[in-house]
């Protein structure tokens, strides 16, 4: 068999295979957007958009408030956030395979026998104390461009890891710091209002703190931190994870106040 014949043979079917299963992928948040999009007009997204805001505002705990916000606001930041991804490698991959974070994708159970302070058992040790899963996340209802719908969604699944990584739970101070972190590493105008908006329903003890120290170092550590949205987490659950926030450039809290 010629070297050429002996390649074909070996490599396309992985080839094929690979491209195969991203364009299942693709197919499956094809008809996934398509099963939960709603249509709205431009009244009826400022209407809820402005709703929602009110509603998250006064309880930034209502996840489906904070969902509807962000998409009805945030799709100029979207965009950008398609971008960034596109012009990174690993970013490209996961806009080109569109890849989906569950229990199931995820193997929790797996998650579960690792070992401590690597990534996955971390992750998996915080959905305990916090009493989530990964599919309690919604899905995108008010994004038509299912490209811009996916960047949101696949924002929406990683938020846990964000908190994992900060060492924070989700309590009414935990939520406002991510955002803060959020902000600056996604342009989402729902994170920006988060900052503040969150504010009233801090524990008034923990008010001094959250301005004089989680909100400055939130705000630097997402600034200086590379982009989040660019790696995949559900391949670097075997990490350490602290190694992990070496590599991403995210300052433990601790370690942060300690040089003030």
């Amino acid at each position: 068999m010629s070297r050429l014949k002996e390649f074909h043979y070996k490599f396309c079917p992985i080839v094929r295979s690979i491209f195969v299963s991203a364009r299942k992928n693709q197919t499956s948040w094809e008809e996934c957007h398509g099963i939960n999009f709603r249509p709205t007009n431009n009244l009826q997204k400022v209407t809820l958009g402005a709703g929602a805001a009110l509603i998250a505002t006064l309880n930034p705990l209502r996840a489906d408030m904070v969902n509807a916000l962000n998409e009805t606001t945030g799709l100029r930041a979207a965009k950008m956030l398609h971008s960034k991804m596109m012009n990174d490698a690993t970013g490209r991959q996961i806009l080109e395979q569109k890849p989906r974070l569950t229990s199931e994708s995820l193997s929790l159970t797996e998650l579960a026998k690792m070992e401590d302070n690597t990534l996955g058992k971390s992750y998996w040790s915080w959905l305990n104390k916090n009493g989530v899963t990964p599919d309690t996340r919604q899905n995108v209802h008010y994004v038509e461009d299912p490209q811009l719908a996916y960047v949101i969604q696949r924002y929406r699944e990683i938020h846990d890891f964000y908190h994992v990584l900060l060492e924070l739970d989700i309590d009414l101070l935990g939520e406002s710091v991510v955002k803060a972190f959020e902000a600056v590493q996604t342009g989402f105008p729902m994170c920006y209002l988060g900052i503040l908006g969150g504010v009233p329903n801090i524990p008034r003890h923990q008010r001094n703190d959250y301005f004089t120290k989680y909100l400055p170092w939130a705000l630097q550590t997402g600034a200086k931190a590379k982009l989040l949205m660019n790696y995949k987490f559900e391949n670097m659950l075997d990490e350490n994870i602290n190694d992990l926030r070496n590599k991403l450039l995210i300052e433990r809290f601790d370690e942060w106040v300690l040089k003030r």
